[in-house]
This record gives structure tokens, sequence and C-alpha cells, in this order.
């Protein structure tokens, strides 16, 4: 990357700067232009005090001239790839001394560069600090996720993907960050929290049944890193800076920590100086011009919801065959409390090939499915009921250090070389499980056999292949959502509520919770399950509630905004101070030739916690039926069902707690029975009516038949009763010999 063009400008506070334009495709000796000025533009929400992300953006007005031509250049950058040209702007320490040192940086958008039909012709090219394009790219590491990285290595790994074209060396500092809160299993409180967190890869991606990916982009990354730790993102003054919101509101200066392009960590810390009072007069100073001043309205409530769906697919995007080791499904481990269990569905293919020219065969094929629990726990079924592939009635759990005698197997029989193989669909739930621990699973091809069992698995390629598997866990401790929510003990009609978009990582809730946080604790990364606190190893809120009650703390009262201009030296990081109150920017443009800020900024400095209420609302499982789990067999479980009360294959059956007895049998396959007093059309059965029926306006119908339909019944009980609709009408009871009309 040479430079093209560069230009230097003192404005009228005495600040000094040097403006490059960058091309990667020039080759020669670098020129001077005309610079008229520059405007940067950073490019906050003016109306969202939540917003997290500020972009900037830098406008550099030149004008061309005959002895100084711009329009070969102007026609190069529109003509020009995206990424070719670069604008970097430098500044010097101090007034008429220090050396330059880079003040900001950006890729020129060749459709936003214009210029003017008049003479001298008088060019704008405008370019971006490039956090926009992150929209548009997938955060993918050559289509596959990222390894599990620290807060600020993902961070710093999202920012990368902005074409920098090797502007920044490896040693060039890249990024300021300022977090304060640390959780109690950290070593100390004496390093950037962002380094001693780690977010889990499976936080920025999903995969459907089929194994595809679809990433999360580097911007969404980003904005999950800012939503998580409550904190600013933006550039200024030669590098992405990311301070938490509680500091700017609150503290005059700060240590911060700094880390260089190759992500590694610089030693020590630095302190910044935040904060900037305007005197009003001007003399190497800053003075006030227009402002205008408006309100924002207190907040009276601030939530957000931590996504961990528990009832989703465990082995999703998984394909097993019979060359797959036994391997660990998941990350986390489940529970095996509240009747936990497991839900399977998929589709078991056996495909053969004829490799010794044997001609047509019929071929048995036994595969074996191991889905184990821990280290010792083996799901089984017993040898009788391997016969039928769909049996599961007797499945149990078996403990065994090497093994069990009995799996779930299933057996095909097939053709040899018949086309697509047989496949056998598998659909069963477990019993509840036995014990808590990581899940692991995989299938062999136990045996291929012919009709007299002779071992020829030598004359044929024999594979076995586990398509479209879906492994859920159900009940438990699991939840699918946790929604925090918490509330000024003010309260106030006008108020505002402030919903922070869902996070997808945060701290564990239990064993089930998807993409939680881990933290080091000197050793090793391990779950964050204890709670945080702000520059403390002895905090009592967990990641989500600390930073919805910080953001709610300072924002309690209506917060004055203020819209207006000053003129000075200043530096944007800077919290703006006016007659005595401070104000942090929403959206701000710099004019560098009069040294003029103009823009829109809140009030800071009125934090206050007292008395602030927070509740979580967790959503479990059994509020919601799993997507696309296997419906057969839900037995006494509370998904869909509550306890003691079962359904499968057409059966529902409700049993008592005490005595495990069934009361109430509907059996579509054969018969329904109640065993306790039948009331119908009240809510009182009588004492001595084993059925109570009860109307004013219906009767009791009994059986209604022909004679000879009476006499086809087949072994009457004795006190049987129908109604006789030909011959002798009337009602006739059996006896026990003969029936007699009443």
């Amino acid at each position: 990357m040479a430079v093209r063009y560069s230009q230097e400008l003192t404005n009228i506070a005495g600040d000094e700067y040097r403006v490059d334009l960058l091309d990667s495709k020039f080759v020669g000796t670098t020129s001077e232009f005309i610079l008229v000025d520059f405007e940067a533009d950073w490019k906050g929400q003016q109306n969202d005090r939540s917003n997290f992300i500020t972009g900037s953006s830098c406008s550099v007005i030149m004008q061309s001239t005959t002895s100084s031509n711009l329009d070969t250049l102007v026609n190069d950058i529109l003509e020009a790839e995206e990424g070719r040209f670069q604008i970097a702007i430098y500044k010097k320490g101090g007034s008429g001394a220090g050396s330059y040192e880079l003040w900001w940086w950006g890729l020129v958008l060749n459709d936003l560069s214009q210029g003017a039909d008049e003479t001298p012709t008088e060019y704008v090219i405008t370019a971006t600090d490039g956090i926009g394009i992150l929209k548009g790219v997938t955060y993918e590491n050559n289509g596959l996720p990222f390894i599990d990285k620290t807060a600020v290595d993902t961070l710093m790994t999202a920012l990368q993907f902005i074409p920098y074209s090797s502007f920044f060396d490896a040693a060039d500092v890249f990024l300021h960050t300022r977090v304060d809160w640390f959780e109690a299993n950290m070593i100390t409180t004496s390093d950037d929290p962002l380094s001693l967190t780690q977010i889990p890869s499976s936080a920025f991606y999903s995969i459907d049944s089929d194994g595809n990916y679809t990433f999360d982009s580097c911007y969404e990354v980003i904005e999950t890193i800012c939503n998580l730790f409550k904190a600013r993102l933006f550039f200024a003054n030669g590098v992405w800076r990311f301070y938490q919101i509680y500091d700017l509101e609150n503290e005059s200066s700060f240590n911060q920590y700094r880390y260089y392009f190759d992500q590694t960590q610089r030693s020590g810390t630095q302190n910044l100086q935040l904060r900037q009072t305007l005197t009003g007069g001007f003399s190497g100073g800053t003075r006030l011009a227009t402002q205008t001043f408006e309100s924002f309205a207190p907040l009276r409530e601030v939530k957000q919801t931590f996504i961990h769906d528990s009832s989703d697919n465990i082995i999703k995007g998984v394909t097993f065959n019979q060359s797959t080791p036994l391997t660990q499904l998941t990350t986390s481990s489940v529970s095996s409390l509240n009747d936990a269990v497991l839900s399977f569905s998929g589709s078991l293919q056996t495909l053969l090939q004829d490799t010794a020219s044997v001609g047509p065969l019929v071929v048995y094929v036994k595969v074996r499915m191991t889905l184990r629990l821990s280290s010792s726990y083996y799901l089984i079924r017993p040898i009788n009921n391997q016969v039928q592939n769909s049996d599961y009635t007797n499945l149990s759990w078996s403990f065994s250090t090497s093994g069990p005698t009995d799996y779930v197997e299933f057996i095909t029989v097939q053709n040899v070389n018949q086309f697509g193989g047989i496949s056998i669909p598998i659909n069963f739930t477990t019993p509840a499980l036995p014990t808590s621990g990581n899940l692991f699973m995989r299938i062999e091809i136990e045996y291929v056999q012919d009709l007299q069992q002779n071992d020829i698995s030598a004359n044929y390629t024999t594979q076995a292949i586990l398509q479209s598997p879906y492994l859920e866990y159900v009940q438990g401790d699991a939840e699918n959502e946790r929604i925090y929510k918490t509330l000024n003990s003010t309260t106030a009609f006008f108020s505002d509520v402030l919903e922070f978009p869902e996070l997808k990582t945060a701290d564990r809730i239990n064993s089930t919770t998807a993409h939680a946080l881990k933290v080091f604790d000197g050793t090793d990364f391990v779950d964050s399950t204890a709670d945080w606190g702000r520059d403390t190893l002895s905090g009592n809120q967990n990641i989500i509630r600390i930073g919805i009650e910080e953001f709610l703390a300072g924002q309690r009262k209506a917060v004055r905004r203020r819209q207006g201009e000053f003129v000075g030296q200043f530096e944007v990081y800077n919290v703006l101070g006016v007659s005595s109150e401070y104000f942090l920017f929403l959206g701000v443009q710099y004019f560098a030739n009069d040294a003029r800020f103009s823009g829109e900024w809140y009030k800071v400095g009125q934090y206050n916690a007292a008395g602030i209420v927070t509740t979580e609302i967790g959503l479990p499982i059994d509020v919601q039926y799993p997507p696309d789990a296997p419906s057969t067999g839900q037995t006494s479980v509370a998904d869909p069902l509550p306890t003691n009360i079962e359904m499968t294959d057409g059966r529902v059956e409700i049993i008592e707690n005490s005595t495990g007895t069934r009361k109430i049998v509907l059996n579509a396959n054969d018969f329904n029975y109640i065993v306790n007093q039948l009331a119908i059309g009240t809510d009182t059965a009588d004492a001595s009516a084993l059925v109570s029926l009860s109307s004013t306006t219906q009767g009791f119908l009994l059986p209604r038949m022909t004679a000879a339909q009476r006499g086809d019944i087949a072994s009457p009980a004795t006190g049987l009763m129908v109604y006789q609709t030909d011959a002798t009408a009337g009602i006739y009871v059996y006896n026990g010999s003969s029936w007699d009309a009443l």
C-alpha cells in the first residue's frame, strides 16, 4: 500500500494533521494536493442511548487545478475495486510539536466520492472505517467454525475481516479495552476480563439437519460481545476502543488495556483521562457555540432474554457411519434430574456391494447402535426384542465399564447390490437417565451373514449410515430461554421500557445450557457458574443481570440531551463537560479547519443503583413442544405429559401417585376402563353408586338391538341389560341362564 497523495493541514486551534491517500496499485513518488478540509462523522443512533456500535466516516475535500490535477485520481477511484484506495489521517501529539500519530483510517467508498462542475474543481473523497461492511461478511474459518476464543480474540478476529491490506503491522496497537467485570472463578482482577472470558464459537453459527452451517456475520458477532458486556465500540485516535458504558458515564479516568494487531496484549495499562471541561474561552482551549436541550424519558424497565435452547438436536449436522469412532456428542453434559430422558429418531441405511462375484443372495446385516451416558451407562434392549427392529418396549440402561452383552441392534435383510440398500426408521424414547454426564454415540456392523448364519462379510463392501439423526434431551432441569428484567424502584407513567437484543451466550444456568461462557481460573477455562461483580471477585450477580442493572442505574431520571456545537481542541472519546455537567456523544461531526464539533450528546454521571429490583424467569421445556422430536413412546415424562400420565401406541393411562395403580385407561387398541366411581352430569357422585347420572333434560340409553342380535351375544354376564326393538319390545336382563323381560 503506497501513499499516492499527501498534504498537511493546521486548523484555527493549532491542531496539525496530515492526510494521506493510499493506493494499493500505485508505484512512484508521493504528490501533494490542495487540501481544503476534512470532516469526520461518528454516526451514532441519536435516538438510541443503548446503541453500542458507532461507525465513522470521513470526507476529504480537495481541489483540482491545472497545476494539481486530480481528475485521473478521481476516475481511478470511481473505477477501482473496493479496498484499493484508503485514507489515513495523522495528527501531531501537540500544537507545533511532537510526531504524527494515526488519528483515523478508512476505506474509500467509490460511490460516495463526488465532484463539482466548477473551476477550480472541488472533489469530495469519502471513506468509512469499515465496520458497516462486516454486516455482509460471515464469521467463519474457511467454511468451518473458529475454535473457541477469548472475548477479546473473538472481537479482534471479527474486526480484522475489514480489509486493512497490510496497513497495520503486527506490532501496531489496534484495540483499547476497558471492562471491569470479574467472575468469582477468575484468577485475578489485575488482567483484562475480556482475555479471561472465553466465548464458545457455537454461539455464532447454527447447523441444519444436513450438516450445513449458517454463520453469523462479523457485525453480529461484535454486536453480541458489545451487548454481553454493555460496552461501546468505536474507532478514534487510530485505534478501536471498547469501553463499558458504566465507565464512560461515571469515571473521570480509567486504566485501559491495549492489544497489538497480532492479537497479543501489550504489557501494562495506560491511564486515559476521560472528562474534558469546556471553559468557555478559546486561548488553547474550547468555546461554545449554539446549543439546545431536550430530554430522554427516564427508564422504568430494562430486560434481556438469554436464548439457551435445550430442546434442540444434540447431534444435528453429524452423520454417523460404521467408521465413526465413539465420540462425545455434546460439550455440555446432560442432567438426570426430574425424570430426564432422551428422544431419538433417524434412519439407518445399510448398503451392500458384491466384491467377490458370488451372485444374488439374501444377506443379513446386523448393526449395533451404542448410546452411552457418562463413562459406563449403556442403553440396551434384550435379545428377544431385536428380532423386530421397531420394538423398544424393554429398553433399559446397563451399568458396565466394558460394555453390556446387549445393545440396541438392528437386522436388515436385502439382496446383493440392491439399489439404495435398506432403510430402517428409528424412533424411541429412552428410560429416565440413570446419571448425569456427557453423551457418546456410534454405530458398528456386527455381522454380515447368509441364511445359514455363515460369515460372508469378506464377499461384500458393507456400509451402515445413520441418516438425519435427531437426539434430544427432554425434561430434566433444561430450559429454552431465560428472561431477565430489572425495574426502577420509582414508578413513572411516562417512562420508557428498553429491551436489549437477545443473547445466545452468557453464564451456565444448568448442565444443559447451550453456548455457556467459560472463564480462566489460573489453570484452564472452566464453565462460568459463579457470580460477577464490578472490580471484585466477590460479586453477587450473573453477567446479564449486572449489565441491565448498571444500565438502568444510569438512566433512572430524565436524561438531558444536548444538541449543539463547540470549537477547540477535543477528542471524540472524551466526555464533554459543560457548566459542571458531563455529556457523552450519541453522534458527532468534526470539521477539521474550524476545529468545530457538532452533534448530539446525553448527560451522564447520575448513577443510582439503590432499590433496583431484578427478576429472572426461566422458560422450561415442559411448556413447549420440542421441534421435530419423536412422538412415539412418551412415557412417564412431563413433556408433553404430566407425571404419572403415560401415553404410547394409542393408549393413555392415568396412574395413582401413591400406589402406582392404573385408574383410567383409554386404549384405542383394546378396551377402556375407570377404576373409581364415575359421575356424569354432576360433580358429586352418590356414595352407594359406582355410576351416578344427573340430568333434567336427558336420560340413560341402553344398547338397542333385535331379539336375534341379543341372542348372538357371546357369554353374556349375569345382570347384562339391553333394550329389544322387535317382537315383544322392552328391557331384557340376563339372569345367568336366560333373558327375562322387565
